[in-house]
């Protein structure tokens, strides 16, 4: 299991032990009956829905401390998305347990109430905060739809996702009403109030526009070229700026509120210049040909990531670059540039003909001076390359940056060898949403 994968099944299983604690220490087995088990699937469901969106503000902070437990920006956003549709499968779950008490009552007859403690001063708000929970269940619910549906234009998306920030201010009220006066004085009470002033502030810095503010540089386009649908846009960028390769960066232009991440195609040169290769994709993308121009200004953020070959100690290594998957693996050589590599080293470009390749030239005398072996696999002529044909052992790591169907085969390479993944497989998630 990769790591962000255990870190998002970590999270959910410390919510359940977090309840479970309070349970033990409150409930004897003989009060356990139908309604008490309603009553506390609504305060689990509670407890992984605040700790959840607790920890996915905390990410939306793109702090820099978590890239290295994360290794790289684009891991942490994963986590931040998948920690969002379970929060919101936790939502419906809870909301349909309140919904349960009607279906119950059919069937079982309600025993003595078991006597709970109460903040005086919070009765008056309870009817609030129950309304509020019913109105955030359908929010969540239109949330998860906008973003799995992947139709809907990031710009639309961005608009709503950023939303998020009020209804994490809305699910504190709620919680801080609803949830047991006993929380408080728990363990579970502690972890509330340390998501709720974490997440409040996450919350804020998002509506203000301050998350990232502190990476951001000036930068100004000095160069546009076109291959096929790719345009490769050199940025001139501030003195203080730098980065390793194959790490990327958000750029904003002049006049575009819109801020999207693209890989670095190169190292920081003396004159401070830096490269993109941009294929039109979508909506935002697509613009960049007709309407960006040299020397208009833009803003990068950054640089995020932490995807390095150096990373590894294996004396065998796999570079598998599909499409405008190749800008990262364009930085790594350009690095590599006069140092003599102890590695042996493949990098396979996968391309639908040679037409698509970007920088061939370039390309080639990099991995020739670097002494690295390049094959340029075109799928209209060989097919689709298969991960089966590769050369994959336990001294050997594969680095991987293309499609996430690309990327899924691969893993079952490296699992059907038994190897570890996350020893032996390396990846960029192109996917933000």
């Amino acid at each position: 299991m990769s790591r962000e994968k255990m870190i998002v099944w970590g999270v959910l299983l410390f919510s359940i032990l977090l309840w479970g604690l309070d349970v033990l220490v409150t409930y004897n087995i003989g009060d356990w009956s139908v309604w008490l088990w309603r009553k506390e699937m609504i305060n689990l469901t509670g407890v992984i829905c605040l700790v959840s969106m607790g920890i996915i503000m905390l990410l939306a902070l793109r702090p820099k401390f978590l890239e290295g437990i994360f290794q790289g920006l684009d891991k942490t956003y994963y986590v931040h998305k998948w920690l969002g549709i379970f929060s919101v499968i936790a939502v419906v779950l809870h909301y349909g347990a309140k919904l349960s008490k009607t279906v119950l009552q059919q069937f079982f007859e309600r025993g003595a109430k078991l006597q709970t403690f109460r903040i005086e001063w919070m009765e008056d708000y309870r009817s609030l905060a129950k309304d509020t929970g019913e109105i955030l269940f359908y929010l969540f619910l239109i949330m998860l739809v906008v973003t799995l549906l992947h139709k809907i234009p990031y710009r639309i998306w961005r608009v709503i996702h950023k939303g998020m920030s009020l209804l994490f201010l809305a699910v504190i009220f709620h919680t801080i009403i609803l949830s047991p006066a006993r929380y408080w004085a728990e363990p579970v009470g502690i972890v509330f109030i340390v998501f709720m002033v974490i997440g409040g502030y996450a919350a804020m810095a998002s509506l203000l526009g301050a998350i990232g503010k502190k990476r951001r540089f000036e930068g100004e386009i000095i160069g546009l070229a076109q291959e096929a649908d790719i345009t490769i846009v050199t940025c001139k960028v501030d003195e203080k700026w730098q980065h390793e390769a194959g790490q990327y960066a958000f750029i904003q232009h002049k006049d575009s509120k819109e801020k999207h991440p693209f890989t670095i195609a190169s190292v920081v040169n003396s004159d401070h210049e830096i490269r993109f290769a941009i294929k039109s994709l979508g909506h935002y993308t697509c613009k960049i040909q007709d309407e960006w121009m040299i020397g208009d200004k833009v803003k990068i953020e950054g640089p995020y990531g932490r995807f390095s070959f150096e990373n590894s100690q294996l004396p065998k290594q796999i570079w598998i670059a599909g499409g405008v998957g190749i800008t990262p693996f364009i930085a790594w050589l350009e690095s590599l540039q006069g140092q003599k590599i102890s590695k042996e080293i493949t990098l396979y470009y996968c391309v639908k003909d040679h037409e698509e390749c970007l920088v061939l030239d370039y390309l080639i005398k990099l991995a020739k001076e670097s002494g690295i072996l390049l094959k340029i696999h075109c799928s209209k002529e060989e097919g689709y390359l298969n991960p089966e044909n590769l050369s994959i052992d336990e001294e050997t790591s594969i680095w991987f940056c293309g499609p996430a169907a690309f990327a899924g085969k691969l893993e079952q390479a490296v699992r059907a060898k038994g190897l570890s993944l996350s020893d032996h497989f390396h990846r960029e998630y192109f996917n933000m949403r």
